[in-house]
């Protein structure tokens, strides 16, 4: 009796242990899945997150391309005369070129060439007359930019033309950069039309008629020792014969580097 006994008592700590290991292996087997499950959920969410980061570096990339293309386009050899000795630097060309922000006159770059994207400017109109205005766009814009040392300082001012009608009007506009005393380039004055040399003083040929266009146009004076800006500008009238005898970029070079030779 007391055999039997045993025995059951063995059987039934066996089975006891058994059913116990069985509940462990469960509970270690689930927390071994939930630890799976999150294991994968990281490791896509890594993978996600370096695809965002690859994606966004790439587009950083392309974008620095664009920009340096667009600055490379801008400042062409055939584009820019240099009426100096002095030449633009490449910081200096992506100064000037951030102050243009062409970009917010939804210019784009487009076969090597600084053209309108007139889609853009028609984005909210779809209609036949619409398509039709658009075909008739020229979207290339001329560019002509002029380097010159006014006032013989050693630093340059540069005046940068843009031409298109659609942008800018028949006359297209013109900027006109000048240094602070910081050396950082700022817009001096932008007008329609193109700038003039003109001599107002009698004694050197500093001043800037702005445009050529209209009953009486704004003249920029050279006044102790810096340029007016251009809402300080004064008017005056070709038709009253006011306006002094203009002097060309190539003839303003030539009186300054005569002028640097006898010093």
């Amino acid at each position: 009796m007391k055999k039997l006994l045993l025995l059951l008592f063995s059987l039934l700590c066996f089975l006891s242990c058994k059913n116990s290991s069985n509940t462990e292996y469960e509970n270690f087997k689930s927390k071994y899945n939930d630890l799976k499950k999150e294991k994968e959920e990281l490791e896509k969410r890594v993978e996600y997150g370096c695809k965002d980061i690859k994606r966004n570096y790439e587009y950083l990339i392309q974008e620095k391309i664009n920009f340096e293309k667009e600055i490379q386009v801008l400042f062409n050899p055939e584009n820019v005369h240099y009426y100096t000795d002095v030449r633009l630097t490449y910081p200096e060309k992506e100064e000037i070129f951030k102050l243009l922000y062409l970009n917010d006159f939804l210019v784009k770059l487009q076969d090597d060439e600084l053209i309108v994207d007139v889609k853009q400017h028609f984005l909210d109109s779809s209609d036949e007359e619409t398509e039709e205005i658009m075909s008739d766009i020229n979207p290339y814009i001329g560019i002509t930019i002029k380097v010159i040392d006014l006032n013989n300082d050693g630093k340059v001012e540069v005046f940068i033309n843009l031409n298109n009608s659609f942008l800018y009007g028949n006359s297209g506009i013109e900027y006109i950069f000048s240094k602070n005393d910081n050396n950082n380039f700022f817009i001096l004055a932008h007008y329609s039309g193109e700038a003039d040399i003109v001599n107002f003083s009698k004694d050197t040929y500093l001043d800037l008629i702005l445009g050529r266009s209209g009953v009486k146009v704004p003249v920029i004076k050279w006044e102790r020792n810096k340029y007016k800006m251009d809402n300080e500008a004064d008017y005056v009238s070709y038709e009253e014969g006011n306006v002094p005898e203009t002097v060309s970029f190539e003839e303003f070079y030539r009186r300054q580097k005569l002028y640097n030779q006898q010093k």
